[in-house]
């Protein structure tokens, strides 16, 4: 656990081989939306830091309730510290919800243009 900022010159890749995963399911489109339209991004300043500056970021706790019992439970992890239990947030795996999402718009926004093409006078 580090108690400051990580730096990485270079790039940081984690397993996704398919030949380490089982039972692979496309993700709930209509959880991903859940995610994005009731849970917003905030500003705040953290108690456990010396720095008094402010950071933007989400409030993990807001992701727990809704990832609870779903396949996106990883989402979210819980640690010990100072005897208190505290909720963390995985946000590299939110990409995978923003990938969810904007590929249901693309199609969205393709037959949209595609309605406006057809309503396009002829030239």
């Amino acid at each position: 656990i580090s108690n400051g900022n990580t730096w990485i010159s270079g790039s940081l890749q984690q397993r996704s081989d398919e030949r380490v995963q089982s039972d692979i399911k496309e993700v709930s489109l209509e959880d991903c939306k859940k995610l994005i339209t009731q849970i917003s991004p905030k500003t705040y300043k953290r108690t456990d830091r010396d720095d008094d500056g402010y950071r933007l970021g989400f409030i993990s706790n807001d992701f727990e309730a809704l990832v609870a019992g779903t396949r996106m439970a990883n989402l979210t992890g819980t640690y010990e510290k100072d005897g208190e239990t505290l909720v963390s947030l995985d946000y590299s795996r939110l990409t995978a919800v923003l990938w969810a999402v904007t590929k249901e718009q693309e199609k969205r926004i393709a037959a949209l243009e595609a309605k406006i093409q057809s309503l396009a006078p002829a030239a």
